[in-house]
């Protein structure tokens, strides 16, 4: 085994602070946590957390400056969460955008990937019968969870045996939306009047 001096590992931690942080200072606490702590930390900082010496010193660390020479008078924790999550979402989607394009334009109908198949489906035109409609639930009554559950997973109507998302304000009126998912069997007036002549 090699025996090192002392003085050189404690030269060597200088130099890895250094580089980390830019000063020779120790390296802060949140450059020893696990990645997903780091995370989590991140995201779920409160607003009164903001100047807080740990948040303080995780943004001296995160832009490497020496926090003997520089203080913190303006910190937009939701600015740079929104900044992080463009910056790491929006790379991501345009190489999914790139990879489902491709399939589109280089495959036949039936050789493309079933999530191309499925969203050439999903944007085929698709008749609006109130006969076919059945409203899965009143949005109105759902709390977060569930409404979150609606919109991504099991949608907010069936439309013709296939789920689907609808927004109730996108109605003209409230007795279009009514009559048009079953909820009345009384057709508006004006609608009413219109076939009648």
């Amino acid at each position: 085994m090699f025996r090192i001096s002392r003085s050189y590992t404690s030269s060597l931690v200088r130099l890895c602070n250094r580089a980390i942080c830019g000063t020779g200072q120790p390296v802060p606490r949140f450059y020893h946590q696990s990645p997903f702590r780091k995370f989590l930390e991140y995201f779920t900082e409160g607003e009164e957390e903001r100047f807080s010496i740990s948040g303080v010193s995780r943004s001296h660390a995160w832009d490497r400056l020496d926090a003997r020479h520089w203080m913190l008078i303006y910190r937009d924790a939701n600015a740079s969460r929104a900044y992080a999550l463009v910056a790491v979402l929006f790379p991501t989607a345009m190489i999914a955008v790139a990879i489902l394009l491709l399939d589109f334009l280089h495959n036949e109908p039936n050789n493309r990937t079933s999530f191309v198949q499925k969203l050439c489906k999903d944007a085929a035109e698709m008749p609006f019968d109130r006969s076919l409609a059945v409203l899965l639930g009143d949005p109105h009554n759902d709390g977060f969870a569930q409404s979150l559950w609606r919109m991504f997973v099991s949608g907010t109507l069936l439309l013709n045996g296939r789920r689907v998302v609808h927004d109730d304000d996108c109605f003209r009126a409230n007795n279009y939306r009514s009559f048009m998912l079953n909820q009345t069997n009384t057709p508006p007036r004006k609608f009413e009047s219109k076939h009648r002549s």
